[in-house]
């Protein structure tokens, strides 16, 4: 299973939530699979216009506020 955040025009490798996918959802069907595969983040500030004027030490603040979430909503699943 794959899931990709995006802005529904680019490849934008987007920080979780700033995109267009249903975590949610996405995250009810991994946890409802036979066994529990790694999740990770591939992140490019170069990939999205969201991020062209960030910092590059916001950018990573901002991903580990992202992946405490994530993991806080799996959790909660």
């Amino acid at each position: 299973m794959k899931g990709h955040d995006n802005d529904g025009n680019t490849d934008g490798h987007m920080i979780p939530f700033d995109g267009s996918l249903n975590f949610e959802k996405f995250l009810r069907k991994l946890k409802n699979l036979d066994h529990q595969p790694p999740l990770s983040l591939e992140l490019y500030m170069s990939k999205s216009t969201m991020y062209r004027n960030a910092a590059p030490d916001s950018f990573v603040r901002r991903a580990a506020e992202a992946a405490k979430q994530l993991e806080k909503l799996y959790n909660s699943i």
